[in-house]
């Protein structure tokens, strides 16, 4: 775990499901501190019953929702970029995954930067340098999460990005 999400604070008692490992979970300490725990050798946790369960039954669809970045051209670079990435648990609703991998691209396909969402699964990167043409990057970016694992369910959102 790196140490921004060490210095984050759960503030639920559910067991969250790990955006980036299938076969994890996230388990708030009585301190608040997040704790990552894997479920037993073979198994997938199962965020709807809060529990590890055969890997075909534990599927997780996401929800993506992407922002406004901003374009800066001194220095030339995409600031801001940022996703909200939820699933939808049965018991509480609409909810963050943590430690989902995202991926911003541009309107050509090009690779902006990549994140790692935190405890509410918000995703944020900045990217630096000529990496598109001004026009393909004023087209908007996307927002992706994508682990390559077929028990997360990936989703993909539009953003817009702004000229400063």
């Amino acid at each position: 775990m790196d140490a921004r999400a060490a210095a984050e604070v759960c503030t639920t008692t559910r067991l969250l499901p790990h955006g980036g490992n299938p076969g994890a979970f996230v388990q708030c300490d009585a301190g608040g501190a997040p704790m990552v725990k894997t479920c037993p050798e073979g198994t997938a946790f199962k965020a709807a019953e809060q529990l590890c369960d055969f890997p075909q039954d534990a599927g997780l669809s996401t929800a993506a929702k992407a922002g406004t970045a901003k374009l800066s051209v001194l220095p030339l670079g995409v600031t801001d970029l940022n996703a909200d990435i939820t699933y939808n648990d049965l018991s509480f609703g609409v909810t963050g995954l943590p430690y989902a991998k995202v991926t911003f691209t541009s309107a050509a396909g090009k690779t902006l930067c990549t994140a790692t969402a935190d405890l509410q699964g918000h995703a944020t990167c900045d990217a630096g340098g000529l990496l598109s043409t001004v026009d393909q990057l004023l087209r908007g970016y996307t927002g992706a999460d994508r682990d390559g694992d077929s028990l997360i369910t990936g989703s993909t959102a539009k953003g817009t990005i702004v000229l400063l």
